[in-house]
């Protein structure tokens, strides 16, 4: 039992990636921390986001190597596969039950206090969590976000779902509408759309896919269509009720319809404090935010809210508070991951960014149609895409269309963050034959020195 005059160096609301990651980083340098969590340690990114995502996009992969071996010769296949829904849903408990156990223990380790309820921020700073009472010299707030509810009339009778309990479906749904869009939208899409679900990704904005790269965008809008995904762009609502969405153009009837839109800051926890804000809580460069003792990070700040950035703000944070020197979160160099088929990743600047900012770049792609690996794997639709400073050659941006893209866009990203240059792509060694030749093929491009293209 923690008492008024059990006193922590740090207290950090929020176990999701961004506020484990700053815990543990805290007690590695000697502080004394606790962390409070209402739900599952993990927060959304490892019980309802990306872990189950990647899992349940990791079978309707499956489900596409199936067919495509079907068509090499290799086994017959009959239409339409049969898909045991429980018993996926049961392999993606297991995975994510796997991960929080581990992060938990890991947070015992590092000695980590863990306490799970609701807290509340007193305005001396104390956190209330149950009858417990924790007193800090600092906060830290990485409490994410809710799902922000369209103006839909109608939307308030309807059993909607959302990340929270869109992984605690019993079947595979026939028709699914997605309200909402960019990176998630189309990441949950492609958890059930391969399986033979129906899939409608509805939204008001002109583009489903959001910034990503014009030419990434064909390459994931063909994918869409045979995985059995359609996009509705410019929506203009009319209603909605339990079984269609109703357009003023059109009527799409579903059995489950999923929020995938804004989230909306979880601030309530530190009311009392008066925190400067718009929607948003406001924070300086180094995450303080009108509290010199109260620092805030991911969902709650705006901003990149991927878990990836999370991940670095949290440690940034830590160093901060002990007084350690730490490069700042360097956000261009943090990958955007697109779990499309084939995958999309991407960061930095591109063309159409690049030169609003009134910067002279060159621009190299290399096709993966041309590239050995990706014609043994039968994986050519995708390419390499390198943005970088005309004058110093340096890497300003990239994009990766590929399989395995989200694991490929590391090697640009190493480049970048040690503000290489393309001379260096061009005189790497990659593996032969790997996608990752790539690379090379379209660094050297730029001095119209390619091999293979």
């Amino acid at each position: 039992m923690v008492n008024r005059m059990d006193i922590f160096d740090v207290v950090v609301i929020g176990a999701g990636p961004g506020g484990y990651s700053a815990a543990i980083r805290l007690a590695q340098y000697g502080k004394k921390v606790a962390i409070v969590e209402k739900g599952n340690i993990g927060g959304t990114c490892l019980n309802t986001g990306c872990i189950p995502t990647k899992v349940m996009i990791e079978h309707s992969h499956l489900v596409n190597q199936i067919k495509k071996a079907n068509q090499l010769g290799i086994g017959s296949v009959e239409e339409p596969l049969k898909i045991d829904f429980a018993k996926l849903m049961k392999r993606k408990e297991q995975v994510v039950q796997q991960l929080t156990f581990g992060v938990e223990s890991i947070l015992k380790k590092n000695q980590v206090k863990i306490f799970k309820g609701e807290a509340s921020v007193n305005p001396d700073l104390t956190v209330a969590v149950g009858s417990e009472i924790l007193q800090t010299k600092d906060l830290l707030l990485a409490t994410g976000g809710t799902p922000k509810i369209p103006d839909i009339p109608g939307i308030e009778d309807v059993p909607f779902l959302t990340h929270k309990n869109f992984f605690e479906l019993k079947e595979l749904p026939i028709n699914l509408v997605i309200i909402g869009q960019g990176i998630h939208a189309v990441n949950l899409a492609f958890t059930l759309g391969p399986l033979g679900t129906e899939v409608t990704i509805v939204s008001e904005q002109s583009s489903v896919l959001g910034n990503i790269d014009d030419d990434a965008a064909k390459i994931v809008k063909h994918s869409m269509k045979s995985n059995n995904i359609r996009m509705v762009t410019k929506a203009n609502w009319k209603k909605i009720t339990n079984t269609e969405l109703v357009l003023m153009d059109e009527t799409i009837p579903f059995d489950h319809v999923l929020l995938a839109g804004q989230n909306n800051p979880n601030t309530d926890v530190v009311r009392s404090l008066n925190l400067e804000r718009e929607l948003f809580l406001k924070v300086n460069g180094n995450y303080q935010t009108s509290h010199p003792h109260v620092y805030a990070i991911g969902d709650v700040i705006g901003g990149s809210t991927s878990a990836g950035a999370a991940l670095q703000e949290g440690p940034y944070v830590a160093a901060q508070i002990a007084g350690e020197i730490v490069p700042f979160v360097q956000y261009d160099a943090i990958a955007g991951t697109m779990y499309s088929s084939p995958e999309v990743a991407f960061f930095g600047l591109n063309e159409k960014s690049a030169k609003e900012g009134g910067r002279e770049i060159n621009v190299a792609k290399s096709l993966l149609s041309g590239n050995g690996k990706a014609l043994a794997i039968g994986e050519t639709e995708g390419y390499i895409k390198l943005i970088s400073d005309k004058e110093y050659g340096e890497l300003l941006g990239g994009v990766v269309v590929a399989p395995n893209a989200t694991d490929l866009i590391s090697s640009l990203l190493t480049v970048k963050k040690s503000e290489g240059t393309l001379y260096e792509l061009a005189h790497m060694s990659f593996p032969h034959p790997s996608i990752s030749e790539a690379f090379w093929e379209a660094a050297n491009s730029n001095w119209n020195q390619a091999i293979h293209m």
